[in-house]
């Protein structure tokens, strides 16, 4: 993957939305700032290259591992991404994201459009 390349696409992938992000873990404690996007095949969060840093996957979901979609909260919304995914010894488990983009409702309703 070259600098310029984030993520790499598969062929017939298309972005569908990309937006600035934070992804929330450890009951809040935790927030990585990166770049979530979502294709036609799959969500993908990471970090885009910059004059220090290469590029950086960490989180790759496709789309039908998806179970379910919600946001979460009032005044500090949040974008929840429910799916089945594989624990460190390769075992399928339900697994939940969390994340903090600028339009969590714009964000809920591509997704739950993209995995019905």
């Amino acid at each position: 993957m070259s600098n310029s390349e984030f993520p790499p696409l598969k062929a017939e992938e298309e972005i569908i939305i990309e937006d600035s992000a934070k992804r929330i873990r450890n009951q809040g404690q935790t927030k990585d700032k990166g770049t979530l996007i979502l294709t036609n095949q799959r969500v993908i969060f990471g970090r885009k290259a910059s004059f220090i840093s290469k590029p950086k996957i960490r989180l790759d979901i496709s789309l039908d591992e998806v179970e379910k979609t919600e946001t979460k909260g009032l005044i500090r919304k949040e974008l929840v991404i429910n799916y089945m995914g594989e624990n460190r010894v390769g075992e399928s488990e339900y697994k939940t994201e969390y994340f903090k983009v600028s339009d969590e409702d714009r964000w809920l309703a591509k997704l739950k459009e993209m995995t019905q």
